[in-house]
């Protein structure tokens, strides 16, 4: 028989895909902003953070009126109002 011992012990938090907040925070930053439209600059591939922003878009309703969209390489968000 094989010996082994268990222990008690939390699990860390999960770390990698996607970081939902930084999203949220930039959706938050436009609402706040006076500016109809903004292009979103960063390092992450233009699909990641699509996906991320419309995400956050789709599952917020306080953010009904924001549009995420893309042009090539680059996105943008854009007041629907």
């Amino acid at each position: 028989m094989t010996d082994f011992k268990l222990t008690p012990a939390a699990a860390p938090p999960r770390v990698g895909r996607g970081r939902p907040a930084v999203y949220l925070q930039m959706v938050v930053d436009f609402v706040a902003m006076d500016e109809k439209s903004v292009r979103v600059d960063s390092s992450r591939k233009p699909d990641t953070i699509y996906n991320g922003l419309a995400g956050v878009v789709r599952k917020h309703s306080e953010f009904k009126g924001v549009k995420v969209t893309r042009r090539g390489d680059e996105v943008y968000m854009v007041r629907d109002k």
